[in-house]
C-alpha cells in the first residue's frame, strides 16, 4: 500500500508491516473479512491527498481513494473590540464553520480564567447548532455570552474555545460615564485646525472655516 500525496510517493506499508515512521499510520489485515485497512489516527490538514492500494496479483490491480481533510474554523460575529457603557448589556458571539459536526461544548475565558456563569448573576451562555448564522450557514454552530449588566471591571479579552475548532479572542471595553459617537473637538498648536475624536479612539483632522 502506497499513498500519492503532494511531494514524492511515499510507500507506507507492505502487507502487515507499517514503513511511515509517523506512528498514527498503521496498516492491517483482518482474515475473516479479507479485507486490508490503512488506519490514521489524529487526521491532520496534511494528511490529505490521494491513497492507493495494491495487490501483487498478475495483471496488479488497485484502488484509489482521495482523502479530503475538512478543517474547521471559529470566527466573531461583530467586531473584535466592543465599546459598551457600564450598565448596558452585551453579547458576545462567535461561530464555528466547516466543520463535520458541531462542536460538543464551546467555553469561554476571560483573560485566563474560566468562567462559570452559576456563579455570576445576569451572565449566561448560549449554544445554538444547526441555526442559520448571519451568512445563512445551517451548518455552523454559534456560541454567546450574554452579560445582562456590564461593570468596569468586566473589560478585557474574552475567548470563545470550541471543542472542535481554535479559539477567538474579543476585546471588550466598559467605560464609565456618558458613551457618545463624538467627543469635544481636541486642542491644537498649529492655527485654523480642529479635530473631532470618533469612538474614543480614531481622530480627524480638517482645516477649520475663517
Amino acid at each position: 500500500m502506497h499513498t500519492h500525496l503532494p511531494g514524492p510517493e511515499r510507500l507506507l506499508g507492505l502487507c502487515r508491516m507499517t514503513f511511515i515512521a509517523d506512528e498514527r499510520f498503521q496498516s492491517f489485515y483482518v482474515e475473516s473479512s479479507g479485507v486490508w485497512t490503512l488506519q490514521i489516527k489524529y487526521v491532520q490538514a496534511r494528511d490529505a491527498g490521494i491513497y492507493e492500494c495494491q495487490v501483487s496479483t498478475e495483471p496488479k490491480i488497485s484502488a484509489r481513494v482521495h482523502l479530503h481533510v475538512v478543517v474547521p474554523r471559529t470566527e466573531l460575529i461583530g467586531d473584535s473590540d466592543r465599546y459598551v457603557k457600564a450598565g448596558s448589556a452585551v453579547i458576545l458571539r462567535c461561530v464555528v464553520r466547516g466543520a463535520l459536526e458541531p462542536p460538543s461544548y464551546i467555553i469561554w475565558y476571560h483573560g485566563t480564567q474560566q468562567i462559570f456563569t452559576e456563579s455570576r448573576r445576569g451572565w449566561k451562555t448560549q449554544l445554538d447548532r444547526g441555526a442559520p448564522d448571519l451568512d445563512g450557514d445551517i451548518h455552523s454552530t454559534i456560541g454567546s455570552l450574554i452579560i445582562e449588566s456590564t461593570r468596569k471591571k468586566d473589560s478585557g479579552n474574552y475567548s470563545c474555545s470550541p471543542s472542535n475548532s481554535p479559539p477567538i479572542t474579543v476585546s471588550l471595553h466598559v467605560i464609565n460615564g456618558r458613551l457618545t459617537t463624538e467627543r469635544p473637538a481636541c486642542k491644537t498648536r498649529q492655527s485654523g485646525v480642529r479635530c473631532t475624536c470618533v469612538c474614543a479612539c480614531v481622530c480627524v483632522c480638517s482645516l477649520a472655516k475663517r
